[in-house]
């Protein structure tokens, strides 16, 4: 797993980082100054966000798997 966040000081903190490390998880943080780095991932989640899936009530994982798929 990877989680990609922006450069706040709690998720650059050491002791953010370390929790992350326990769990396996991959941080990943554009550069300074370079806020485009993951602009097509963004745009692609917010459209299926508004487009997709918006106003819906799912009730189980497998109906939103479904709706992304669909």
């Amino acid at each position: 797993m990877i989680l990609d966040s922006d450069r706040g000081i709690q998720y650059a903190s050491n002791d953010f980082r370390d929790v992350l490390s326990e769990c396996g998880i991959t941080a990943s943080m554009s550069r300074r100054g370079d806020c485009w780095y993951n602009a097509c991932c963004e745009t692609l989640f917010g459209s299926l966000k508004v487009e997709r899936l918006h106003g819906q009530r799912l009730k189980i994982r497998r109906q939103a798997k479904d709706e992304v798929i669909a």
